[in-house]
């Protein structure tokens, strides 16, 4: 045998050997952060500021090689998780209220169990410098019905909430409606584009208005029309243009199912294609067989509306 492959064939194993004890060495050797604590140095536990910036500062623990910092509100839904590789932070919150934040140290081998302490945010009742969040729906959303839950996060020293319902020229719809709650459910008398808009309130002051867009959508698009191919066309050089043409077309965007096969049943074998389309044409650059082919469209809009399928349209392709 080839002295030096029967080197490399001793060598290579216990090189791996080797590796594998240099690592399990690293892992029992690194410090064991389960047993080991986070001391928090500021802010205290249950500390009270009307500051929305915050700097929070702990203790260097032995053998970390980052810390893990979260902080939730008072719905305990987390406002940050991040990891840092320093024992300094600062954060903003986003409005005045009840906070929890911990901190963990954290190395490749064990973590610590969190340090968690309560932080309050009090504004002494002044809104006008605090935002107010809204969460639900999305901007710009298209809905199609119309009835509606609007919310919104939770102002610590609010009192209640103002909502209102505008055209887009900031013309107000309905009158305006005061709660106590962070959610209200709303039923529009028409379809059409609308500004939402929230602010929080107490007796000395109120945030600035948070507003939104918002379409209500409630009827179908129209069946589209095929413009090419029609009945009985014979289709011969590539690649043609399937051309369709929508009418009396309202409320939110539209855009096309086209649905092309070699049976009128759109069976799953012989299906050829299924796409979606958004300016009423479609290349074709594939080689069809030749024969029959079938093909409709169905018109789909932002809110959810959908169309009757237009015409099932037979065409030849040479």
């Amino acid at each position: 045998m080839n002295i030096q492959l029967l080197r490399n064939k001793t060598i290579f194993p216990l090189l791996i050997m080797i590796g594998i004890i240099v690592t399990s060495c690293e892992d029992m050797i690194r410090e064991n952060m389960e047993k080991k604590t986070v001391t928090i140095l500021s802010p205290p536990n249950n500390y009270e500021s009307d500051a929305l910036s915050m700097t929070f500062y702990w203790n260097e623990v032995e053998g970390a090689d980052y810390y893990n910092l979260r902080i939730y509100n008072d719905k305990g839904i987390l406002l940050l998780n991040s990891n840092i590789d320093t024992t300094l932070y600062e954060y903003t919150f986003p409005y005045f209220g009840t906070f929890t934040w911990e901190v963990k140290a954290v190395n490749s081998a064990t973590e610590s169990p969190y340090t968690i302490y309560t932080i309050y945010i009090d504004s002494t009742d002044d809104l006008s410098q605090t935002t107010l969040y809204l969460t639900s729906p999305d901007d710009n959303y298209y809905y199609n019905d119309m009835d509606v839950i609007f919310t919104w996060d939770t102002l610590y020293n609010a009192d209640d909430y103002r909502f209102e319902i505008t055209d887009l020229n900031g013309n107000l719809i309905d009158n305006t409606i005061i709660t106590t709650y962070d959610s209200i459910a709303y039923t529009f008398a028409e379809e059409g584009d609308y500004i939402w808009k929230v602010r929080g309130q107490n007796s000395s002051s109120n945030t600035e208005y948070s507003t939104r867009y918002i379409t209500i959508d409630t009827t179908n698009p129209n069946t589209p029309e095929q413009i090419y191919p029609i009945k009985k066309d014979t289709i011969s050089t590539y690649p043609f243009t399937m051309s369709w043409h929508r009418w009396g077309e309202t409320g939110s965007p539209i855009t096309d199912s086209l649905h092309l096969a070699y049976d009128s049943l759109f069976t799953k074998t012989n299906v050829i294609l299924k796409t979606i389309s958004s300016d009423s044409t479609y290349s074709v650059s594939d080689t069809l067989t030749s024969g029959k082919c079938f093909w409709f469209i169905t018109s789909y809009d932002a809110a959810g509306n959908i169309s009757s399928n237009s015409d099932t349209i037979k065409f030849y392709v040479k």
